[in-house]
């Protein structure tokens, strides 16, 4: 199934509300769940951002904490459970995330920008985020959801496609198109292109029972402006880049920007 919506905030409502009408009921673990096989959400307004002022809580510092660590390629687990406990639960031994993605696409990330470089209309440009020797064995707590990104330039505009094996579209999708999209438009400033289309694929998007009285509260716009804003990173290049996420992640304000110095306030404040 295929949802197009504007941006994850304009098109939230729409998005939760496909789910919940057109969705079949499962009980993956025993979970009552609605749930969309081969689900397909299109954003063509890309800008990294969250449904703020829609009827729902997200916080931001969740959001920014993710979306630095995804493109620094590091994993932060002890910022996030001094910030955020309930994280303790996702952890193997209480110290360490299985799943975490930046240590995952830290080696991978350069090679994508490169081949984008070296012919902007590769189709080879693919990160991949599930390893096989590792994951689905069910032996631990954090089994990535995400397998794999790519990136299509065309047009002077770089486009990205995520595929997940699983997204609950009231606990996960927010966040993660905020870092994945973050994640986009850090590329795109690389390359000196446009941030284009966002596609988000899911073999199983889904809602648990227990959330479906949520959407009676989602408002159809939103109130009010974002409470997001995401720019662009200091440096031209990646390393720079790189260096300027883990300046914000470890607590450094040196040589950060204004906007870099509200980030790192905003999640360690």
């Amino acid at each position: 199934m295929r949802i197009q919506v504007g941006s994850i905030a304009t098109g939230y409502k729409d998005i939760v509300g496909t789910v919940l009408k057109q969705g079949v009921m499962s009980s993956p673990r025993g979970i009552h769940t609605a749930e969309i096989l081969g689900a397909s959400i299109v954003f063509n307004d890309a800008f990294p951002d969250m449904p703020t002022g829609v009827g729902r809580s997200c916080n931001a510092a969740i959001g920014i904490a993710e979306a630095l660590q995804l493109f620094a390629g590091e994993s932060h687990p002890d910022l996030m459970i001094s910030k955020f406990p309930n994280f303790k639960n996702f952890t193997d031994g209480g110290a360490w995330f299985h799943g975490a993605y930046g240590p995952r696409i830290k080696h991978q990330l350069p090679k994508v920008i490169e081949a984008l470089k070296s012919d902007n209309h590769t189709r080879q440009a693919i990160i991949t985020v599930w390893d096989p020797r590792y994951d689905g064995f069910g032996d631990v707590r954090d089994t990535p959801c995400t397998t794999g990104f790519q990136f299509l330039l065309r047009d002077d505009r770089l486009h990205m496609v995520t595929t997940m094996r699983s997204n609950d579209v009231w606990w996960g999708l927010a966040y993660d198109v905020f870092q994945f999209t973050f994640l986009q438009k850090q590329i795109a400033d690389i390359l000196g292109v446009e941030q284009g289309q966002y596609t988000h694929n899911a073999g199983s998007l889904h809602m648990y029972e227990r959330d479906f009285e949520k959407y009676n509260g989602l408002l159809d716009s939103r109130s009010g402006a974002s409470k997001i804003f995401i720019s662009r990173l200091s440096g031209g290049t990646l390393s720079e880049k790189r260096a300027s996420a883990g300046r914000i992640l470890t607590n450094d304000p040196q040589d950060l920007s204004g906007f870099e110095d509200e980030l790192r306030r905003e999640l360690h404040g």
